[in-house]
């Protein structure tokens, strides 16, 4: 009843409105293929679980929530946040973990790239956090990898690994982007 005196002033801005409690979902399974990198990249997810709950739109009066785990490729992730997900404009904060993928899982796509580096024994640590409000969108990533090696000394790359190698071997990386939309 979009004219009576309890009914939300927002609901008019759209022909419908929705309300989910929660969605809970169970071993589902994809398939992603990343076509914009040479050789394309494609990767098996399985034993996807999770739950999204309390989805409001179009006015959505707290955050929703979302907590998926599965595997990639056999390996364990997770992804958690909540946000205004299904309103406009959007807010939300995820955050992605893997403890340990296999960079042999890339090996074809970093090949191209650092011909001397050999990558079937190493592993990254993820974790990335991903924040949009409104216009304005944000990425935070955390990434240690451990276990490459040259395929041999006195190149270019086998020194750059030295160099950006810790006692124990670990490599960290931190990168930040920020984009405003307009």
């Amino acid at each position: 009843e979009p004219d009576s005196a309890s009914s939300d002033p927002d609901t008019s801005t759209a022909h419908f409105s929705l309300a989910v409690e929660r969605i809970d979902f169970a071993d589902g399974a994809a398939s992603y293929q990343d076509l914009r990198i040479t050789p394309p990249l494609a990767l098996g997810i399985t034993g996807i679980n999770g739950s999204i709950s309390k989805l409001e739109y179009p006015v959505a009066r707290g955050p929703s929530e979302i907590k998926i785990n599965g595997h990639i490729e056999g390996q364990p992730f997770t992804i958690e946040g909540e946000g205004k997900i299904m309103q406009d404009p959007p807010s939300s904060e995820f955050t992605f973990s893997s403890p340990s993928l296999p960079l042999s899982l890339f090996a074809r796509q970093l090949d191209s790239r650092t011909g001397n580096l050999d990558f079937s024994k190493a592993n990254a640590q993820v974790t990335a956090k991903y924040s949009i409000s409104g216009a304005e969108k944000k990425s935070q990533a955390s990434i240690v990898l451990t276990g490459i090696a040259p395929r041999k000394g006195g190149t270019p790359e086998s020194t750059a690994l030295a160099m950006m190698s810790d006692a124990s071997g670990h490599v960290a990386l931190e990168v930040e982007t920020k984009d405003n939309a307009m």
